[in-house]
Parts: structure tokens; C-alpha cells; sequence
């Protein structure tokens, strides 16, 4: 079994964030399998390029988690094993959410800098 979801994440954050992951990636590669070559939320997820694309795959990837954790029944082997994944992947799912909203409110109160600059320094005509 593998943590598709979070490998996914770690591939997209890498494609944001830039750098030489080169390892690091491959190994998520590897963990993701066939799964980074199937259409769906997995391979969105590991090939988006922007918060906002991240977001909106990252939830379509908890999803379709969740219809697959809801399928199975506690006799099933990998029934506990979904369930910490999915507890996992909502805790990884607030943190995205944290760092997001910080992220704009930092790009919020730059605005806000420059216009105090402005402020204290008029732009002569």
C-alpha cells in the first residue's frame, strides 16, 4: 500500500517550491508507481504547478480517499491501515491550508508596506 496522496503533495510542493530534488523526487516516483501514470487526482495533484491548482487537486485526491476508505469493511486488511492515511493526509490537508492563507496575507501586507512607503515618501509630480 502506498501513500499516494502524500507523495503526490510532495511532488507538487517540489514543483512549486524549485530546486534541485532530483532524489527526492524520484523516490516519490517510485512510491507513487502507476499511479503517476493513470488519469486522475494522483497525477494532477503530482504535476500541478500552482497553490491554487495544488488546492484544488489535493482535495480531489482527499476525495477520492475518503470514497475508498468508506468502502471497506473492518474485516478488510487494509481498513485501519486507510484510516490513519486518511487522518494523515487531513492533518497534511490543514497545514496546506495554514501555510496558504499565510501566504496570502503576506502577499496582502506587502501591498500595505508599499503603500505606507508611499505614505511617509510622497511620489513627487
Amino acid at each position: 500500500m502506498a501513500c499516494d496522496e502524500i507523495a503526490g503533495l510532495r511532488l507538487a510542493l517540489m514543483n512549486l517550491l524549485g530546486g534541485d530534488r532530483q532524489s527526492e523526487r524520484q523516490h516519490e516516483e517510485a512510491e507513487l508507481g502507476n499511479a503517476l501514470h493513470r488519469e486522475g487526482p494522483i497525477k494532477s495533484l503530482a504535476t500541478a504547478r500552482t497553490l491554487t491548482e495544488i488546492a484544488q487537486q489535493f482535495e480531489a485526491a482527499i476525495v477520492e480517499l475518503e470514497q475508498r476508505q468508506a468502502e471497506l469493511t473492518p474485516q478488510d486488511p487494509r481498513f485501519h491501515y486507510m484510516r490513519t492515511l486518511v487522518v494523515a493526509v487531513k492533518s497534511a490537508e490543514l497545514t496546506f491550508r495554514r501555510l496558504q492563507a499565510d501566504l496570502e496575507h503576506f502577499y496582502r501586507s506587502l501591498e500595505e508596506v508599499h503603500d505606507l512607503i508611499h505614505e511617509i515618501y510622497p511620489v513627487e509630480s
